[in-house]
């Protein structure tokens, strides 16, 4: 099931696509090569799932600094809004982890501007 509230579930992919944009866009601004951009992708897209509880045991939900690490990723405000969801949540439920997220993209979004190099 894919929980009672279509709304909340394309608010929420809504705003995970955008911070994932936004931190390919801010990626391929740092990044002095394809290559790189590729082994940077890689290293932080493993990395940030691990810590956001998309491999493994979900850390957010511990105590102290790693649950509040754990938080500053998008893999864990995905997780927490997609498991309230489907648990029967509703927009009232997810409505601040689409907001996180989409801030975090515009925040890439935002830096990668900054720093990316017109020709």
């Amino acid at each position: 099931s894919l929980g009672e509230s279509p709304l909340g579930l394309v608010l929420l992919t809504l705003g995970l696509a955008l911070s994932a944009t936004g931190l390919g866009m801010l990626l391929a601004a740092l990044a002095r090569s394809s290559q790189q951009a590729d082994r940077l992708g890689m290293v932080l897209g493993f990395a940030l799932a691990a810590a956001g509880g998309a491999i493994g045991y979900p850390l957010f939900r511990l105590p102290g600094l790693i649950g509040a690490l754990s938080r500053l990723t998008p893999h864990a405000h995905a997780i927490m809004g997609y498991s309230r969801l489907f648990e029967g949540g509703t927009v009232a439920d997810i409505w601040l982890n689409a907001a996180i997220m989409g801030g975090m993209g515009l925040l890439f979004f935002v830096v990668a501007l900054w720093r990316f190099r017109f020709d």
